[in-house]
C-alpha cells in the first residue's frame, strides 16, 4: 500500500467475543501491515458460526432504534483532522464522493 511520510498505520483486529474468528490464522504482532494479514489468510475448513453468532442484542423494530436521531463521531478529533487533510490533499475539487462510512458530522 502507500505510505504516508510521518504516518503509521496500524490495523487491530478485535472481537466482541472471544470465538469471533473462530478457526482463522491471521498474523499479528509488531510491524505486520494491513497487507500482511490479507496476503495469505487461513480459513477454517467448515464454516465455524454457528446462528446466534448472527444474532442481535436488540431484537426490537429498527424504526424504534433509528426513530431518536444519534449524533455521535466514531472517530477522535484527531483521526478527523487526519482523514480531512488526507482528503483535501487526494481528492480533487468537484470529485463526486459516495461516503457510506460518514456520520452527521462529514469529514
Amino acid at each position: 500500500g502507500e505510505k504516508i511520510p510521518g504516518r503509521a498505520w496500524t490495523l487491530a483486529i478485535q472481537a466482541g467475543r472471544a470465538d469471533a474468528m473462530r478457526g482463522m490464522s491471521v498474523p499479528s504482532g509488531p510491524g505486520v501491515t494491513v497487507e500482511d494479514v490479507l496476503l495469505n489468510p487461513t480459513f477454517p475448513p467448515a464454516w465455524p458460526y454457528r446462528p446466534r453468532d448472527f444474532e442481535r442484542q436488540d431484537e426490537s423494530d429498527d424504526v424504534i432504534f433509528y426513530g431518536q436521531p444519534r449524533l455521535v463521531t466514531h472517530m477522535d478529533e484527531k483521526a478527523i483532522d487526519a482523514l480531512t487533510e488526507y482528503y483535501a490533499r487526494e481528492i480533487k475539487p468537484g470529485s463526486d464522493i459516495l461516503d457510506i462510512c460518514s456520520s452527521w458530522v462529514s469529514h
